[in-house]
Parts: C-alpha cells; sequence; structure tokens
C-alpha cells in the first residue's frame, strides 16, 4: 500500500496515511479520503482533475472508433460503386455486343451457372 516514506497524511503529517491519492499519489489519511466515481482523492481538486481525465480519454476513445467506422462505409461505399460499374460495362457488352467485355461476360456467367 504505502512506503515507508511517505507515513504521513498530505493534509495531516502526524496523521499515518493509509492510501495514495488517485490523482497526485499523496498520502492521505481516513478523515481527509475524499471518495470518487472510480478511486479516492486528497482533496477536491484532485478529484476533478482526474474525472476530467477521465472524459477526455473517453472522448478520445469514441472519435478512435468513429473514424474506424467511417473507413468501414468508405471502403463498402468504394466495393458497391465498383461491383456497379462492372455488372454496368457488362449489361453494356452483352447489349451491345462489345467482343471484349461480352467474351468476359459470358466467361463470368458460365463460372456463375448464370
Amino acid at each position: 500500500m504505502l512506503d515507508a516514506s511517505q507515513a504521513g497524511c498530505v493534509n495531516h503529517p502526524t496523521k499515518p496515511a493509509v492510501l495514495r491519492c488517485k490523482q497526485c499519489g499523496a498520502g492521505v489519511c481516513k478523515q481527509c479520503i475524499i471518495p470518487g466515481p472510480v478511486g479516492r482523492y486528497c482533496s477536491e481538486t484532485c478529484k476533478q482533475q482526474h474525472e476530467a481525465f477521465v472524459q477526455k480519454a473517453q472522448g478520445a476513445e469514441q472519435r478512435v472508433r468513429n473514424k474506424r467506422s467511417i473507413r468501414w462505409s468508405a471502403l463498402l461505399r468504394k466495393l458497391v460503386i465498383t461491383a456497379g460499374l462492372i455488372v454496368g460495362l457488362g449489361m453494356l457488352g452483352t447489349v451491345f455486343n462489345i467482343p471484349v467485355l461480352s467474351g468476359i461476360v459470358f466467361k463470368i456467367r458460365m463460372i456463375l451457372g448464370f
């Protein structure tokens, strides 16, 4: 828990510290503990600083998730457009009997069983 070099409370040096502040690491006695949602602190300032840090970290994590989803949707969009272009070229090759395209379309149709 605490080492011998930090035996006293940051606010009451004569009282023994029972834990360290989650934000600054200062020793805290039982009387000075300020509980928070994710830890215990030596002061209200440390509690607020840590909560602000946690909120910023969560915001950064959400931005990373958003960027990933944007990348996936952009890739999916490109794949759909490419597939549409290929199908469109195949239809043009078949309707207008373009030798190169109709040959490729015929081979693909044979492979797929159409």
